[in-house]
C-alpha cells in the first residue's frame, strides 16, 4: 500500500497553490530587482549628469572661426567640408579678388580645383571662381565692378635685353617677356573670339616700338583678316616687310624670313659665333637686329583648304620655330582653334611661351599651355594665363591700346634710324638735331651712337664707327658752345 494513499484528500491538491506561490514569489522578486536596478541606473545617470554639467560649466564654448570677410568666410566654410585650410589674405585685382588659403598638415589638395562650381553656387556669382595651386590655394572670385588697363607710354621698361609687354598681374605689376632668352624666344597665343588675343599682340608691338630702337628690333606681320594691323604700315623704321594680307603674300613673307634666317646662318658661321648676341658683341659694324614674325591667326595658313599653301606654310613655320632662336628670328602666332590637327605639334611645341585666353572648354586650355589650365573659366576681354618653361600659370590682364594709329605718331624721330654709313652720307640739319635730342635723353656718347648709327663700340681709324664717333664729338661740342654763347647773350 502506497504512502500517498494514507494522506487526507485535501493534501493531494497542495502542490498547486505551492506552485502558484512560487511563481508569484519569482515575479515579485524580479520586479523588486528591476526596481532596484532602475534606482541604481538613475543614481548613475544623475552622477553623470552632474559631471557633464560641471564640465560644460568650466570648459569655454568654441565659437565658429571668422575671417572678417564675408566671402572668405563662405569659402572657408565650404572648403572645410573636404579639406582643412587656414585663411591667409585677399588681394583685389582688376577683374577679380584673389583669396589665399594654406592647407593644414596632412591635407590632400589635388582635388580642390574640382569644387569650383560648388563655390559658384555658394557665392551666388555669375561665373565660377578660378582655383589655382602654387604655394597656396588661390581662389579668384570675379568682381562685379571690373576695370581695364590702358597702355601707358610712360610705363617703366622692365629689365631685359629684348622685352615685350604681356600685361599686368594680380597686384598690378608689369608682366613682360624677354625674347632674347633661349627659353622664351617664341610665343603661342590661343583663345576664342573676343578673348583678347589681338589686343595682346597690338600692345606687344607697341612695347617693342617704345622700348627698342629700329636697329634693335624689326617686325613683320601676317594679317589675313586685313583689319587689325592697318597701323603697321606707318611704322616705317620698324617694319621689315609690308604687312601680308593674303595667303599668297603670307607664304612669300615666310619664304623671305626663311631666306633671311639662312643668310644669318652663313654670317654667324663665318664669324665663328653661335648666336646673334655673341655676333653683335664681337661686331661693331653691321650688327643684326631681332626680327619678329607675327601671325594673328595661324590656322588660316596651317589649316588652309589649299593643300600646297597648307604644306608649305607648315614646313616654313616649323623651320622658323626650330631654328630661328640662334639667328634672332622670333615667332609669335595666335589662333582661335588650338586643336592638334589645325596647329601642327612641331610648330606649337617649339613655341615655349604660352598664353591662354578664354576658351570654350578646359581641354583647349591644356592644348595651348601643355598643362591643366582652367581657361574655360576666364572672364574674356584680356583675362589670360601666361606660362614659360619651368614656371606655373600666371594670371594677367592685357593692356588696351586705345589709338593704334598713335603707335606710329609717337615715334616720328625714330623712323629714319639707323642712319646709313656716316662716311658716305653726311648728316642733314634735321638728322643733326635728332642726334642732339637723343644725346639729351641718354646722356651717354656710345648709347647715342648705338641708337643713331647702330655701332656699340669704337672701331679702327677710318672705320664707320670711328667716323661716327668723330661726327658725334664735333656735333656735341658745337651744340655745347652754342648753348654757352646763348646764355651769355641772354645774361
Amino acid at each position: 500500500m502506497r504512502s500517498s494513499d494514507k494522506l487526507p484528500g485535501y493534501l493531494k491538491w497542495a502542490p498547486i497553490p505551492a506552485t502558484g506561490f512560487a511563481i508569484a514569489a519569482c515575479w515579485l522578486g524580479a520586479k523588486a530587482d528591476k526596481y532596484g536596478d532602475s534606482l541604481m541606473m538613475k543614481e548613475v545617470a544623475d552622477t553623470y549628469s552632474e559631471q557633464v554639467d560641471f564640465l560644460l560649466g568650466n570648459i569655454p564654448v568654441l565659437e565658429k572661426e571668422t575671417t572678417g570677410d564675408r566671402v572668405a568666410d563662405i569659402i572657408l566654410d565650404k572648403l572645410s567640408e573636404f579639406v582643412k585650410v587656414r585663411y591667409l589674405s585677399c588681394q583685389l585685382s582688376s577683374a577679380y579678388t584673389r583669396y589665399r588659403f594654406e592647407p593644414l598638415a596632412g591635407q590632400k589638395v589635388s582635388l580642390v580645383e574640382k569644387y569650383s562650381l560648388d563655390l559658384q553656387a555658394k557665392l551666388k556669382c555669375q561665373t565660377a571662381p578660378v582655383i589655382s595651386l602654387d604655394t597656396t590655394i588661390n581662389i579668384d572670385v570675379p568682381r562685379s565692378d571690373r576695370i581695364f588697363y590702358d597702355y601707358d607710354t610712360n610705363m617703366t621698361r622692365p629689365t631685359g635685353k629684348i622685352v615685350g609687354l604681356i600685361g599686368r598681374g594680380v597686384d598690378g605689376s608689369c608682366i613682360a617677356c624677354d625674347f632674347s632668352q633661349a627659353t622664351t624666344c617664341h610665343m603661342f597665343v590661343g583663345g576664342c573670339t573676343g578673348s583678347g588675343k589681338t589686343a595682346l599682340i597690338v600692345s606687344l608691338v607697341r612695347s617693342l616700338v617704345d622700348w627698342h630702337t629700329a636697329n634693335q628690333v624689326r617686325i613683320a606681320v601676317i594679317d589675313t583678316k586685313g583689319v587689325d594691323f592697318g597701323f603697321f604700315k606707318d611704322i616705317e623704321g620698324y617694319s621689315w616687310a609690308p604687312c601680308a594680307n593674303s595667303l599668297e603674300d603670307a607664304i612669300a613673307l615666310l619664304e623671305k624670313v626663311s631666306y633671311e634666317m639662312d643668310r644669318r646662318k652663313e654670317i654667324l658661321s663665318d664669324a665663328g659665333c653661335s648666336d646673334i648676341d655673341e655676333y653683335n658683341e664681337k661686331t661693331a659694324n653691321n650688327q643684326l637686329f631681332y626680327l619678329f614674325l607675327i601671325d594673328d591667326e595661324v590656322t588660316d595658313l596651317s589649316a588652309s583648304g589649299d593643300k600646297k599653301i597648307k604644306e608649305k606654310s607648315c614646313y616654313l613655320l616649323s623651320k622658323i620655330a626650330r631654328e630661328g632662336r640662334a639667328f634672332g628670328i622670333r615667332l609669335i602666332v595666335g589662333t582661335q582653334k588650338p586643336m592638334a590637327k589645325l596647329v601642327p605639334s612641331e610648330v606649337r611645341d617649339n613655341l615655349a611661351v604660352k598664353i591662354a585666353f578664354a576658351t570654350t572648354t578646359k581641354a583647349e586650355g591644356k592644348l595651348i599651355t601643355g598643362q591643366m589650365t582652367p581657361s574655360h573659366l576666364l572672364l574674356g576681354k584680356g583675362d589670360g594665363f601666361f606660362t614659360t618653361p619651368g614656371t606655373g600659370l600666371i594670371r594677367f590682364q592685357s593692356l588696351l591700346v586705345c589709338d593704334r594709329a598713335q603707335i606710329a605718331k609717337d615715334k616720328p624721330k625714330l623712323t629714319p634710324l639707323p642712319f646709313p654709313d656716316p662716311r658716305l652720307h653726311p648728316l642733314s640739319i634735321e638728322q643733326q638735331q635728332i642726334v642732339i635730342n637723343i644725346w639729351k635723353q641718354t646722356k651717354r656718347k656710345w648709347k647715342t651712337i648705338s641708337i643713331v648709327w647702330g655701332y656699340s663700340k669704337a672701331g679702327r681709324k677710318g672705320s664707320a664707327s670711328y667716323e661716327a664717333s668723330i661726327i658725334f664729338d664735333n656735333l656735341i661740342n658745337v651744340h655745347k658752345t652754342t648753348a654757352v654763347d646763348n646764355r651769355k647773350k641772354n645774361s
